[in-house]
């Protein structure tokens, strides 16, 4: 053992190793055959005492006064960790990790304090060297004994087939099997694991969403199978469905989907039947190995049988004294025998021989078992009646403390913190629930996973729906279902204000509280009596599902709570004014501004003035602006903005005014005043804790800023910087990953730039990557940009039918869905096309309706390139004075609003126009200024073209 007094170098990781086993105390990580253990950090805390005790005896008081210093915590809570401890050393954990009796522990063996190596294989992150946002399989802390060949011929088999399921009766381990092969085969994938339990999933109608948050998708359409499948459709990935049995139907559609659409991935699912899917190869999972009939074994003997070995580890995690003999090698083999060789049977019993010892575990097990299989019918299968009659035995050995806290907690569908299950087991003292949930946890009822900072308990499924059945026999489910939704309620009610760190992702929300958060809206709604407690809950939750990025969803459920105020609720001006601007805000975003948007707005306004509350009352006043702003009311939105920037300096949200007024002054031709308030809002503002203006305002503010300063810099002729911004804002929105910012960003910044700047390559590809958030999302209006981009670039490449009919179906898609922001741009590129293919009528047509768009809506900052384009059609057929009178006019346009990369092409066209005219000095002198105004960008095309001329005419 390595002298405690030997400290580690300064600098160096202190890292003690012991044969294969590693503990590394600055990264806090236990490694055992040099992979990483998960366990948590109360367990890590207590490994450390012992490693740096060099061996000796460290009493129970000495560690629960090191590790939890001023905490009352009894022996109870000491072993839950003990035994985490034990799992994750494990086989050699007797050997190394010694019990005392009565007194306390030592870690015995030749720890050696070494230096690092550098040899460990790192988490593994993206291309940006973040975290990967799909949601990895949970760690597992227990081993699959018996298990081995049934998991390698697995491992063999997935990458040859495309969908597997595990199928098998309750408790007999499929989840095990399924975490034990992902962990094994998870480097085959080149785009990870995705792990979903579908346990906690009530509608069937959530299996697709509760994979998209998996995955890290925004979820804004009510049909979001075909974004799962184009997100996965480039990927070589393995998606795990565990417990897929009581959705088999939905299951069953969404992995047919994905198998169709996504070659690259492999479905591995678990259930209790087969899920029924094209191409399904279902493997079935039986009992673990049991001794023959009539074998008389040594206790070492019985230990090379899974069953035996499963009972024995258990019991010694329960009650490290236990010591397996000979003598008990038959009742242990008996025991197993009559549990049918269930894991889950198994692990219950062997739980109680620390109250029982072996023999009297023997006899009341044959006693109770005799009893409760006399009643079952026959038609039952054994096993289903060996688990129930195990849990019903399970069951009636607990303390009436423990009955009540295993009910309580059969209404969480999810692991959950401690001080969730305090508030639903609110008649329990802090002391008596921590010891009878650590008594739940050693007697295997509950799951502990300490694998992090928190600890979060559960049920297994089988057991949780035990209780149920439990509960409903006594009349006690609705009332339990009554608090759970209380609970929930209270946890949910302060959401906007949590201190959730700025680029926290929706993944960073605990997955668990939206499965919670659903099960309680399930069964509010559904609930006779409940509509008002449906409401609040709905109304409540709608910052959790904005954050999760679930806005069809939470439209879904504002919805159905709107539906009710009024009817069967009384209206609540406070509640209802948040979830009307909450309904508001997920509309924008999920269907457009729509009438309906307008109306719900219109009434969170109203309320938010009655009510004198000046946030909801910016809200508001934010999708009101939205709705002028997209549907080119510009001169209505701009009131608005001013409106905003009115207000008091005290508040705020304020500061979001400037950034309306500045996009709304842009659009209007004010280029110069747009970017001082552009300016202005960007050197203020800094984002709220907790992506609170996701909530509040839809997309990340200083992104959308950003991309129209980057428009405007363009404009003024200063197009190296705009360009850098654009990449700025692609990548920051990109690794964020918000989807209604990402379009934001793509629509009105970087493949409108692209374009304008001639850069076509980078405009294919951020139209490429709007086509996919578009099929991702399944929005029609982000469909109908990806068009008019995908025509209006092809149609720059080289003008054809089939282009001009893309960009004329993209802005009939546009008009359906009443968005007119950029209108006006496509409209020219339609006519630059016509021009091109040598159809003058039909350009003139469009620019005479572009034109006409742009004076009643007041869309002047375009205006100046139409007049230019009106001047190249005239010029095309040869109409020569009409020509230089259009481009004369664009040029005085663009000098009075500022925007020299306009003025530039104009006075290009012109001058071409003047030197086939012969009049070189009024070529020159009309090109040659604003020429040399410009001092960047020269690998522009502009300039470029501006440069040639210049030379041509000397």
């Amino acid at each position: 053992m390595q002298d405690s007094e030997n400290k580690e170098a300064p600098g160096q990781q202190a890292i003690y190793e012991c044969g294969d086993t590693q503990i590394d105390l600055d990264r806090r990580e236990l490694r055992v055959g040099r992979v990483p253990v998960a366990i948590g950090s109360r367990a890590f805390d207590i490994l450390e005492v012992l490693v740096q005790s060099a061996g000796e005896l460290v009493t129970k008081n000495e560690l629960m006064d090191k590790v939890w210093p001023g905490a009352a915590i009894g022996e109870n809570t000491l072993q839950v960790h003990v035994s985490v401890l034990r799992k994750a050393l494990g086989p050699a954990s007797r050997e190394v990790l010694k019990t005392v009796s009565g007194r306390g522990y030592r870690l015995v063996g030749d720890w050696i304090l070494c230096p690092p190596k550098g040899t460990l294989p790192e988490s593994r992150t993206d291309d940006r060297g973040r975290e990967p946002r799909w949601r990895n399989p949970p760690s597992q802390l227990t081993q699959p004994l018996g298990r081995e060949q049934f998991i390698r011929d697995l491992v063999t088999e997935l990458p040859r087939q495309r969908l597997v399921t595990v199928v098998g009766a309750g408790g007999i381990g499929k989840t095990t099997v399924a975490l034990a092969v992902a962990e094994r085969i998870q480097a085959t994938y080149e785009h990870r694991v995705c792990y979903v339990d579908l346990a906690p999933v009530e509608d069937g109608r959530h299996v697709p969403s509760a994979l998209g948050s998996a995955l890290g998708l925004s979820m804004m359409s009510d049909m979001p199978i075909q974004g799962i499948v184009r997100l996965l459709r480039d990927q070589q990935a393995l998606i795990i469905l565990d417990n897929c049995e009581h959705q088999i139907e939905a299951a069953a559609l969404l992995v047919e989907a994905i198998l169709s659409g996504a070659p690259g991935v492999t479905i591995f699912a678990t259930s209790r039947e087969p899920i029924g899917a094209r191409g399904e190869t279902t493997r079935q999972l039986g009992p673990i190995d049991l001794p023959p009939d009539g074998s008389s074994l040594s206790a070492s003997q019985a230990l090379g049988f899974s069953a035996i070995a499963l009972f024995v580890q258990r019991a010694r995690a329960g009650f490290d004294q236990f010591d397996f003999t000979d003598f008990q090698a038959p009742i242990v083999v008996g025991i197993c025998r009559r549990l049918d060789g269930i894991p889950l049977a198994i692990e219950l019993a062997a739980a109680q021989v620390r109250f029982l010892g072996v023999q009297g575990l023997d006899i009341r097990l044959r006693d109770r078992f005799a009893l409760m299989m006399r009643g079952r019918q026959r038609t039952a299968l054994p096993r289903h009646q060996t688990l129930q009659a195990t849990l019903d035995w399970s069951f009636v050995t607990l303390t009436e403390k423990e009955q009540r806290l295993l009910l309580r907690m059969a209404a969480f569908r999810t692991p959950v913190p401690l001080d969730w299950i305090a508030m639903l087991a609110d008649d329990f003292t802090e002391l008596e629930l921590a010891e009878v949930l650590g008594s739940l946890v050693t007697k295997s009822l509950v799951a502990s996973d300490v694998g992090g900072p928190v600890a979060y308990y559960r049920l297994l499924e089988l057991t949780r729906s035990y209780g149920l059945t439990k509960l409903s026999d006594s009349g006690e489910l609705d009332g339990l279902s009554r608090r759970h939704a209380v609970v929930i309620y209270n946890i949910i009610a302060g959401i906007d204000r949590q201190d959730i760190p700025d680029k926290s992702r929706p993944s960073d929300v605990p997955v668990g509280l939206v499965d919670e958060v659903r099960s309680a809206l399930d069964w509010a709604f559904a609930s006779t009596g409940a509509a008002l407690l449906a409401v609040e809950l709905a109304a409540a939750a709608a910052s959790l599902w904005i954050r999760q990025g679930l806005l069809a969803e939470c439209r879904n459920w504002l919805e159905s709570a709107v539906s009710l105020v009024g009817s069967s609720v009384e209206e609540d001006r406070f509640r209802d004014m948040r979830m009307y601007a909450a309904l508001g805000s997920v509309i924008i975003q999920t269907a457009g501004p729509n009438d309906r948007m307008y109306q719900v707005l219109k009434h969170a306004a109203d309320l938010a003035d009655e009510l004198g509350d000046d946030e909801y009352r910016l809200r508001s006043m934010w999708g009101l602006w939205i709705r002028h702003y997209l549907t080119g009311d510009y001169r209505g939105a701009l009131l608005i903005a001013e409106h905003f920037t009115d207000l008091p300096e005290t508040i705020p949200d304020r500061l979001i005014g400037e950034r309306l007024l500045g996009m709304t002054l842009h659009v209007l031709g004010e280029q110069t005043k747009a970017r001082e308030h552009l300016e202005h809002f960007l050197s203020r503002y800094r984002a709220p804790p907790g992506r609170l203006h996701l909530v509040r305002y839809g997309f990340e503010q200083r992104v959308v800023a950003l991309i129209y300063q980057a428009h405007i810099l363009w404009l003024q002729g200063f197009q190296e910087q705009a360009c850098r911004l654009v990449k700025q804002a692609v990548a920051d929105v990109m690794a964020d990953g918000h989807a209604p910012t990402i379009s934001n960003v793509l629509i009105h910044g970087a493949c409108a730039i692209a374009l304008q700047s001639r850069d076509y390559q980078a405009a294919k590809e951020f139209t490429r990557m709007l086509s996919q958030l578009a099929s991702s999302q399944e929005s029609q209006a982000l469909a109908a940009w990806a068009e008019c981009y995908d025509g209006a670039l092809e149609l720059r490449q080289q003008s054809s039918t089939t282009a001009i009919a893309r960009l004329r179906s993209g802005l009939a898609l546009l008009d359906r869905q009443t968005f007119q922001t950029r209108y006006v741009t496509f409209l020219g590129e339609l006519a630059l096309g016509e021009l091109a293919a040598g159809n003058h009528a039909s350009a003139l047509q469009a620019i005479s309706e572009a034109i006409g768009h742009a004076d009643r809506a007041g869309e002047r900052w375009y205006l100046a390139e139409l007049l230019r384009i009106r001047g190249e059609i005239a010029l095309g057929r040869r109409d020569y004075p009409a020509a230089e009178q259009c481009l004369l006019q664009a040029i005085d346009l663009a000098k009075q609003q500022s925007v020299p990369s306009w003025e530039l092409r104009a006075a290009t066209s012109l001058a071409r126009l003047f030197k086939k005219q012969a009049r070189i000095p009024q070529a020159r002198n009309i090109l040659d200024p604003i020429y040399r105004w410009f001092t960047e960008g020269f690998s522009n095309l502009d300039l470029v073209d501006a440069q040639n001329l210049l030379a041509a005419i000397g």
